[in-house]
């Protein structure tokens, strides 16, 4: 998979210039990183979005959040025309 550009300056945009985030290549894609902690990561086409901890099954514009029963961790992953998980 390849890093997506516009994605990637759509997300910088938002984020703005925050203390301790961090940028780098992960995943096959480009990930963001905030006190070095994954917050999400980019690459052709598609998002995956760290909700934090406790957020399982959460919904978000029509989409439930996946992720680690062990940990808790939420997770949700979207691609362009359409999302991962429902």
């Amino acid at each position: 998979m390849a890093r997506d550009a516009g994605l990637e300056e759509l997300i910088r945009e938002e984020l703005g210039d925050r203390a301790g985030l961090s940028e780098k290549a992960m995943f096959g894609g480009w990930a963001y990183l905030l006190q070095g902690n994954l917050l999400l990561g980019a690459r052709e086409g598609s998002l995956l979005v760290r909700l934090g901890k406790g957020r399982l099954g959460v919904g978000v514009a029509g989409y439930r959040a996946d992720g680690d029963e062990r940990t808790g961790d939420a997770w949700l992953g979207a691609r362009r025309g359409g999302c991962l998980w429902r």
